[in-house]
């Protein structure tokens, strides 16, 4: 399952417009770590796996989703090494899709 746990508010437009950089944030487990993906208006995103970093992507403009913007790899506690692709799509609101070793985590963007 994947949480939303920071959404834009109206207040981050204007931060935007001033010079601020607001985000988004979502976390979900894979095989019992806490990994997570934020993205910032201005800099691009980036996938964590704990507080490492996976990958960071300056690309600020994503709207289709159809090809994975994040890339990592986690591993569980056995040494049981798991792929993780984030899609990011962005049309009205940023919207994420997570794959672990290609099987969705949720049924539609978040």
């Amino acid at each position: 399952m994947i949480e939303h746990t920071h959404s834009a508010t109206p207040g981050d437009y204007w931060r935007y417009l001033f010079g601020g950089n607001p985000g988004d944030e979502w976390r979900f487990d894979v095989a019992g770590v806490v990994c997570r993906v934020v993205n910032h208006w201005r800099s691009g995103a980036e996938l964590y796996a704990g507080d490492i970093l996976l990958d960071r992507s300056g690309r600020l403009l994503s709207i289709s989703g159809e090809k994975p913007l994040l890339s990592g790899t986690v591993s569980d506690s056995s040494g049981v090494a798991h792929r993780i692709d984030v899609y990011v799509r962005a049309i009205r609101f940023v919207q994420i899709r997570v794959t672990v070793d290609g099987c969705p985590l949720s049924d539609a963007f978040v």
